[in-house]
């Protein structure tokens, strides 16, 4: 103990040895077995989606990428029921703050299954394009120090981000420290673990929901519940368009179906919107159609459970288990005059 004391506590002691750890641990990030960690890998959520995904589809003809909203919403098995398809023809691949950067990402390293599918249903909603999901969400931000180049983290709008990013590129103890962070609350939460826990599918194709609340009714909250998708930080990042181009060209060049589609929108989220933030909708919509050239497809859910939206969303943005069910089949019965 005495050693202890004298080596960790005494001032003119503590410092170097903390120097030298810092130094230990700067090197461990940049080996193999840091990131072969458990905690480390479920912070790969879209290739765990993917790998989870892939079970149940392995070869589909129909698949689906976007954010939570999608996640929730599409169910792949009440589609494949409803087109006469065999089961595994269509997988949702969506997953919680999923944003271009994320699509590509998981395409690119993916490809061949992607190119080997019919249509490509890429969801395109407000949280997308603006710097918001990579500045203020966490999960955006871990994979945006993992994917984007130094020129990328330079082009960020604020000059205290492009600061932090930049200077993450050079020392990575700055750049991960919220993946040592979760590594470490996860580890004194629930010790530690030898394994990844594997994201569940459940019988319908839906990937990561096992256990989610999924029925209960809307209750009101705030106008500002709206920052939570995406209608903060209102400057179009070029970032994550430049993602999407490269997705939809790479998609095309793979002679996929490529259809841009709105994730559900309900009564209560369209009148927020547009009486707090209809220039900025207004704007995102604009500049995508005007990207692709292509309109961006609203699918209607039409089933009379859900003529009070509150029976069918659990907030604003996020269907519930009837009205995944419900938008699942008007999905179907869009995608029926899409399909060969």
């Amino acid at each position: 103990m005495r050693i202890f004391t004298k080596i960790f506590i005494q001032p003119n002691r503590a410092l170097p040895w903390a120097i030298v750890l810092l130094l230990l641990l700067e090197v461990a990030l940049y080996t193999p077995a840091f990131w072969n960690l458990p905690a480390v890998q479920e912070s790969r959520t879209g290739e765990r989606v993917f790998d989870a995904a892939n079970q149940r589809s392995s070869e589909p003809a129909v698949i689906a990428i976007g954010s939570s909203r999608f996640q929730k919403s599409i169910v792949p098995l009440v589609i494949e029921k409803e087109l006469r398809l065999n089961k595994g023809s269509v997988a949702n691949l969506a997953f919680d703050a999923a944003t271009p950067q994320d699509y590509l990402h998981l395409y690119k390293s993916q490809r061949d299954y992607f190119s080997s599918a019919d249509l490509l249903l890429i969801e395109v909603g407000e949280f997308h394009y603006n710097w918001s999901a990579i500045a203020d969400e966490a999960a955006g931000n871990i994979r945006f120090r993992r994917l984007a180049s130094l020129t990328d983290r330079m082009s960020t709008p604020n000059v205290n981000d492009k600061i932090d990013y930049t200077l993450g590129s050079f020392i990575r103890i700055w750049d991960k420290r919220f993946v040592i962070r979760d590594i470490l609350s996860s580890t004194i939460r629930d010790g530690i673990r030898l394994t990844v826990r594997p994201i569940e599918v459940d019988a319908n194709g839906k990937v990561g929901l096992i256990g989610s609340d999924l029925i209960r009714v809307f209750e009101t909250q705030e106008i500002n519940q709206l920052r939570a998708f995406g209608f903060r930080n209102f400057e179009i990042s070029e970032y994550q368009i430049n993602a999407m181009i490269q997705l939809v060209n790479l998609a095309k060049s793979d002679d996929l179906n490529v259809i841009l589609m709105s994730p559900p929108i309900n009564e209560g989220f369209r009148k927020l919107v547009a009486e707090n933030y209809a220039s900025y909708d207004r704007e995102w919509r604009d500049r995508i159609k005007a990207e692709f050239g292509q309109e961006i497809i609203e699918v209607e859910i039409v089933d009379s459970r859900c003529s009070d939206w509150r029976e069918c969303f659990y907030d604003y943005g996020h269907t519930n288990a009837v009205g995944a069910e419900s938008y699942s089949l008007a999905l179907a019965g869009y995608l029926s005059t899409q399909i060969n």
